[in-house]
C-alpha cells in the first residue's frame, strides 16, 4: 500500500519448501534491514523480466531449476537431437559424394538453429 511517499507491505509465506524456508530465515537476519535487500533483488529481476511490468502477469512462475540441473538439460537435449540426425548412406550421397557436405552443412546448420531456438527460449533463466 502506498501512504504518500511510503510503501507499506506484509508479506507471508509458508515456509513449505527448502527455497521458502531459506528465504524466511535470510530476511530473519535481516531484521529492520529487509526492505534494501527487497528493492534490490526486485529490481534485478525486473531488468531481466521487464515484461513483468505491464502488470498483465497474475502468476508469475520462478524455476528452482540449479545451473547444474539446466546444464544436464540442455546437454540431454542436444544429445537427443544429434542422435535422430539420419547418417546412414542413402543412395543420393553414394552417387554423389560431392553432396555430402551439403547434407551434412544442413545438418549442422538445423542443430545450430534447434540449440539458439532452446537457448533462446531460456531467456527466464537468469544465472
Amino acid at each position: 500500500m502506498k501512504d504518500g511517499r511510503i510503501y507499506r507491505y506484509n508479506i507471508q509465506f509458508p515456509g513449505k519448501t527448502d527455497l521458502e524456508v531459506r528465504a524466511g530465515e535470510f530476511l530473519e537476519t535481516l531484521g529492520r534491514r529487509k526492505s534494501a535487500v527487497i528493492i534490490a533483488a526486485l529490481n534485478e529481476y525486473l531488468d531481466h523480466h521487464p515484461e513483468l511490468l505491464d502488470g498483465s502477469h497474475s502468476k508469475i512462475c520462478v524455476s528452482s531449476l540449479s545451473l547444474q540441473d539446466l546444464e544436464g538439460k540442455i546437454q540431454a537435449m542436444i544429445e537427443a537431437r544429434l542422435k535422430s540426425i539420419d547418417r546412414t548412406p542413402s543412395p543420393i550421397k553414394a552417387e554423389h559424394p560431392e553432396s555430402l557436405s551439403i547434407f551434412d552443412h544442413q545438418e549442422t546448420e538445423s542443430v545450430s538453429q534447434d540449440v539458439m531456438d532452446m537457448l533462446d527460449d531460456l531467456e527466464l533463466f537468469t544465472f
